[in-house]
């Protein structure tokens, strides 16, 4: 499976499961503006999270493959 959005797939973004409805806009991906048709606008995307309560095994390793590497706890440290 691959990030539909090479773009955005590396700004971090996390999502609270508090959150399950949420908008999010995307600068100059949107409608070309009036009269401007090589500038555009923003995209606004409406989504929802389902949160599952449990993963099977098979599930985790299909999930670490498609998503991020775990940082390190070095990395983490050096942002601090």
């Amino acid at each position: 499976m691959q990030h539909p959005c090479n773009e955005c797939k590396d700004t971090g973004e996390t999502i609270n499961d508090k959150d399950h409805y949420q908008f999010k806009a995307m600068n100059d991906e949107g409608m070309p503006m009036y009269q401007r048709p090589f500038m555009k606008g923003k995209l606004y995307i409406h989504f929802t999270v389902d949160f599952l309560d449990s993963l099977s095994l098979e599930q985790c390793k299909a999930l670490e493959a498609v998503l991020s590497p775990k940082p390190s706890m070095v990395s983490v440290l050096r942002r601090r």
